[in-house]
């Protein structure tokens, strides 16, 4: 069983504009929540874990299968460059669209599933690491 976690950086990313930075909060920047509690009243924190006990295991109930996507089924779904943990990191989705929404369709009823993967259906190559001297080179280049 593989757990990938899918959420990187990509190279395209950029700061959010000031007026929509002002917009944004967090659960505990809401002072009402906090004034509206009574003397006992206990308080419940913004953020709600779902684990009740990480030492039991998940019950897995079903298993998802990925194989390489073929010409008849719309090809492989594509490649993705992206920066993890400051290295260039090519992500290659060898299986079709398709097949990798309905598997995670699949994972979000299920809450955690086994993907049983053919080679070739997730591949990372890492490149280089990135840093802000390769970045300007690669701006002056464009």
């Amino acid at each position: 069983m593989v757990n990938i976690w899918l959420n990187h950086c990509p190279l395209e990313s950029a700061l959010l504009d000031d007026e929509i930075v002002e917009k944004l909060t967090t659960p505990w920047e809401d002072d009402n929540a906090k004034s509206n509690l009574k003397v006992g009243d206990p308080f419940i924190p913004p953020f709600q874990w779902n684990v009740n006990d990480i030492a039991v295991t998940d019950k897995l109930n079903k298993t998802a299968s990925l194989a390489r996507a073929s010409k008849e089924s719309g090809g492989p779904a594509g490649l993705d460059d992206c920066v993890i943990c400051n290295r260039h990191v090519d992500i290659s989705f060898g299986a079709s669209m398709d097949a990798f929404h309905n598997a995670s369709k699949l994972a979000a009823e299920e809450g955690s599933m086994p993907i049983e993967m053919e080679d070739g259906v997730f591949t990372l190559k890492v490149g280089k690491e990135a840093s802000s001297e390769s970045d300007e080179d690669e701006e002056e280049d464009a």
